[in-house]
């Protein structure tokens, strides 16, 4: 079965941020009520986990005109997705 079949109907949340001079988009989840930035996913027992993901500040989540897009006013860097993703 492909992957695609595999995958929830349902969407996830997405959070706009910028990463130098670009704007790009990932995945809101919570994780112990705090925000997370999943930038990546993989599969393991056939259950989806995220991969690469960031820690977000809440105070820098803010909603956008659309109620499943979110933007996040905080800053983020390569080395700190590449920290986080060592964890």
């Amino acid at each position: 079965m492909a992957s695609v079949e595999r995958r929830s109907t349902s969407r996830r949340p997405q959070v706009r941020y910028v990463l130098g001079n670009r704007v790009c988009s990932g995945d809101l989840v919570f994780q112990g009520g705090r925000p997370v930035l999943v930038i990546s996913w993989r599969t393991l027992d056939w259950k989806r986990i995220p991969y690469i993901c960031i820690t977000l500040d809440a105070d820098k989540l803010k909603a956008s005109a659309r109620s499943d897009v979110y933007i996040y006013e905080g800053d983020l860097t390569d080395s700190q997705a590449a920290n986080e993703t060592d964890r």
